[in-house]
């Protein structure tokens, strides 16, 4: 851009003829700003030029930096042309290199700005980079710097498995205060072998009464196989007729009991497999009262097999806390004390607890057979989605579509970092989950 000096000349000071009879009106001065004159006479201004005026970036990976484009700035005036500023409208997807203070340009020189542009999803792709020099007539110039942020689309397919084998020991608090829940539950007990279908099972009953050495750890009637016609129907044949057990409540004590000498050898013989998981669930509205710490308890059953992650111990308790439970609905009513004790073993080898306080357990024992079959509900991918959830381009159970939901849909667990399948979208043994979703590849 060139600036130009108007020169004119007062008619008092100009020679040659005038126009008699009228006034002159007196022109600009030579101290008028150039924006006023044009006569064609170079000023002696200071003049900014730029170049590109606009940078696109196309497309860049998420996660990954474009080559630099280069800003160029040039000082075309016949003065020092002073860049006051380099600034972004938005920082986040765009950077500039090359320009740190204030700088002076002398009228030929130029100064190069890059810009690199490095896109993710929760950044603005489009911005404004705007110069502030000294130019008169412009004093801020701007180059506008676009981009797209690419991505991969990942398709990962997985088949939900279960255990072979699982041995399975059931443990029943026979005091008197579990008569009516125990009812309630084994009324529903059909619902925890449907995950188990096709699972070769090893099934035992005991009870949490140490006193009576008809107990104390042994299984009653023994071991119920997967030979059984009905397992779930030879399981309620194996409850107490009477809840007179005693009330010193010791869980894991029986347990271990009646996985060691002598019992073990004896009267449980042939319950525990070297090759089949193992999982040990107790219904109780009591907490524990065993002599075994639950520390020492996880690690004694995690001891069980080779692999830790084989061995689980979940629980129907009171709800831990401190507060336990407690239920009114209609003839039912439930109270239970807090078992914490119970949860700390719990936690310590990966179960899980449903309160014990429930007229309707049929939901409950439907978790609680997909938990112990090794089904999985939360899938791990073979990649990291680009944004979370709104990364998925579809989810699929056995060609069937899932839709996004926390109740039977899927989810995206960050925490976790595994694609979570909900209640009735919970797959099936055998079942094949396919899912596509976008994710940041590598750069190049």
């Amino acid at each position: 851009m060139r600036s130009y000096l108007v020169l004119a000349c007062l008619a008092a000071s100009c020679s040659g003829p005038k126009d008699s009879g009228s006034d002159s009106a007196p022109g600009p001065t030579d101290t008028e700003s150039p924006a006023n004159q044009d006569t064609g006479v170079e000023s002696n201004w200071p003049d900014i030029e730029l170049d590109p005026v606009a940078a696109d970036f196309g497309e860049v990976q998420s996660g990954c930096s474009s080559d630099p484009h280069t800003i160029t700035i040039a000082s075309v005036g016949a003065a020092d042309l002073i860049v006051e500023s380099a600034t972004l409208d938005d920082t986040g997807a765009y950077g500039v290199q090359g320009f740190d203070s204030v700088v002076s340009l002398a009228p030929g020189e130029t100064l190069d700005l890059q810009v690199v542009f490095s896109p993710s999803a929760d950044l603005a792709l489009e911005t404004v980079l705007r110069i502030n020099s000294n130019d008169p007539d412009e004093p801020m110039v701007s180059v506008e710097l676009t981009g797209e942020m690419a991505s991969a689309l990942q398709v990962d397919s997985m088949v939900q498995t279960t255990h072979e084998e699982l041995d399975l020991l059931l443990v029943l608090d026979n005091s008197g205060s579990m008569a009516e829940v125990a009812g309630l539950l084994f009324s529903d007990i059909a619902e925890l072998f449907d995950p188990l279908d096709g699972v070769d099972l090893h099934l035992g009953l005991i009870t949490t009464d140490m006193d009576d050495p008809s107990y104390s750890g042994r299984m009653i009637g023994g071991y119920i196989d997967s030979s059984a016609t009905d397992m779930a129907t030879e399981l309620q044949a194996r409850i107490p007729d009477e809840f007179t057990g005693s009330g010193d409540e010791r869980g894991l004590d029986a347990i271990e009991a009646a996985l060691t000498e002598p019992l073990l050898s004896t009267h449980n013989a042939g319950f525990l497999r070297e090759d089949a998981a193992f999982a040990a669930v107790v219904f109780t509205d009591e907490d524990d009262d065993s002599s075994l710490d639950a520390a020492s308890f996880a690690t004694w059953l995690e001891s069980l097999e080779a692999d830790a992650a084989n061995a689980s111990f979940s629980g129907f308790i009171g709800d831990p806390g401190g507060s336990g439970c407690f239920l009114v609905e209609g003839d039912t009513v439930v109270s239970a004390i807090s078992g914490d004790k119970y949860d700390e073993a719990i936690q310590a080898t990966g179960g899980s607890w449903w309160t014990i306080c429930a007229s309707d357990f049929t939901e409950a024992l439907l978790e609680l057979g997909t938990e112990v079959s090794g089904a999985q509900d939360c899938f791990t991918l073979s990649d990291t989605p680009l944004d979370g959830a709104a990364s998925f381009e579809y989810v699929q159970v056995d060609g069937e579509d899932i839709s996004y939901g926390t109740l039977d849909g899927w989810t995206w667990d960050e925490s976790q970092a595994c694609l979570r399948l909900n209640g009735d979208s919970m797959p099936d043994p055998g079942s094949v989950i396919e899912v596509a979703y976008e994710t940041a590849s590598d750069c190049p």
